[in-house]
């Protein structure tokens, strides 16, 4: 053995030696116990046989020199298993950590990918460009807050628009800014409020409704009323009253002012008159001379010769009254339609056939339907003069002096049958609407009255306002 095959820290450990398996048959030794010294040359046989676990050789050889079991303790063996010892157990092997930073091989991206990216680019720039532009082009807005609006709707630009909130202001939204806005309220029983506003984009513009109550429309009127005999609307408003042509007690022409009344379509009958005495034993008047049975045989013809208080005791009856000499001359004069004056009933032509004018007597009632006024009150031009309530006076700025002002004597308006009986124009122009006679309001039956009786008669009016007169017009 040289030198070579000896370790120099142990004179005694020889490599040239190994410790050779028996042949076949033949029982492997036992390897000795950790704590065993054993020599290379000397090996210790087990106590115990165990079966080889490697297969026997096929060859002829029986010493198996492919198996080296050399195990030569020393003390430099126990100082190597003692710093075994001391070692942690060895653990398993991880795998490997893939950290962020490594670099892992690339590949070539296919196709489809390249084509997927650039179409989501190019759908991305177009939704781009078009929340740009619909940003850009939505044109600018404002909200209008109405304040103090009642439970009507808000009108803008004449349409309904605006919610309600809690707090009773009403919203509108949406209103295209830097242009003006027509804004209405409307609530019945108010006047409707208006306003016109101009709101800058973003901006809450408040705006208070200025309502003012008003009151509430008067039901229709019917034109025609049977109440104590057949009456006639003559509506309110202002009509002109008098005439400038003669300047005379007529004058001057000055606007008057009425409420709507009702006044008799027809004078008052001799029928109408005879029920009045009999019922309050009021005295019946005298028959005129050149007709002695007047009276009792015509009914329908208008009553004459009585006295201005007979009028006021009759229209007391019948729960009416004399007409004033305003209402009187409107309800003869005035064309509502046209606003003008007409100056007979009729209109402004001589027309003598119209009315029942120079004649031997008077007239039944309604015979000269043609000759109405526009409000229908029939007569007004002829059969009888007419008794109203006024006391003869001059108008407000009259320069005419007459001699009878001032006397306490009472107005009687229209013309009358016996008025010219030759039928000269003279009977015409007292016929006219505007004509005015005063006469003394009592006076007493004499043979002279009697030979040439009076020709005054009445028609009664009331205002349409009357209580009395709710049932008729369908009121409660």
């Amino acid at each position: 053995m040289s030198d070579k095959d000896k370790r120099p820290d142990r004179p005694d450990y020889d490599l040239t030696s190994p410790n050779i398996y028996p042949a076949r048959g033949e029982q492997p030794r036992r390897p000795a116990a950790p704590d065993e010294r054993t020599t290379i040359n000397n090996p210790v046989r087990p106590t115990t046989e165990m079966p080889s676990s490697r297969p026997a050789p096929t060859h002829g050889n029986k010493y198996d020199l492919t198996s080296v079991n050399v195990h030569v303790p020393s003390s430099y063996d126990d100082e190597d298993a003692r710093a075994r010892d001391r070692q942690p157990p060895r653990q398993a092997p991880q795998p490997p950590v893939a950290h962020a930073h490594a670099v892992k091989p690339r590949g070539r991206v296919p196709a489809w990918v390249w084509v997927v990216l650039g179409a989501s680019l190019l759908l991305l720039v177009a939704c781009g460009a078009l929340l740009a532009y619909l940003f850009l082009a939505t044109p600018q807005t404002f909200t209008l807050r109405v304040l103090d609006a009642p439970a009507g709707q808000v009108f803008v630009d004449d349409v309904p628009s605006g919610v309600r909130q809690r707090d009773g202001s009403i919203v509108i939204q949406g209103l295209r800014a830097n242009e003006a806005r027509n804004v209405s309220v409307r609530q019945e029983g108010f006047a409707e409020w208006k306003t016109t506003v101009t709101g800058k984009g973003g901006e809450v513009l408040n705006v208070r409704a200025r309502m003012t109550a008003v009151a509430a429309p008067k039901p229709s009127l019917p034109a025609e009323i049977d109440y104590g005999g057949k009456m006639v609307l003559v509506s309110a408003g202002e009509f002109v009253m008098g005439a400038d042509e003669d300047g005379g007690n007529a004058s001057p022409a000055h606007n008057v002012t009425l409420p709507d009344f009702y006044i008799d379509k027809y004078e008052v009958t001799n029928e109408q008159y005879a029920r009045f005495c009999k019922e309050t034993g009021h005295a019946p008047p005298v028959n005129p001379a050149p007709m002695p049975n007047y009276y009792e045989e015509n009914p329908r013809k208008p009553v004459m010769g009585v006295s201005y208080d007979d009028a006021v005791a009759y229209a007391n009856w019948a729960a009416k009254r004399l007409p004033t000499e305003e209402e009187w001359e409107k309800a003869a004069s005035w064309d509502p339609s046209a606003k003008s004056k007409r100056k007979w009933p009729w209109g402004d032509a001589e027309e003598k056939a119209r009315a029942n004018i120079g004649t031997e007597g008077p007239s039944d009632v309604g015979q000269y339907a043609n000759g109405a006024s526009a409000y229908g009150a029939q007569d007004m031009a002829g059969n009888v003069v007419e008794w109203v309530d006024a006391v003869y006076a001059p108008y407000p700025g009259s320069g005419y002096a007459d001699k009878d002002y001032g006397k306490g004597l009472r107005v009687y308006r229209g013309g009358s049958f016996p008025e010219d009986l030759d039928g000269g124009r003279n009977s015409m122009l007292k016929a006219r609407t505007t004509e005015r006679v005063a006469k003394a309001g009592t006076f007493k039956t004499t043979e002279e009255t009697k030979a040439r009786p009076s020709v005054v008669g009445f028609r009664c009016a009331i205002s349409a306002s009357d209580p009395r007169l709710k049932p008729y017009l369908g009121m409660k």
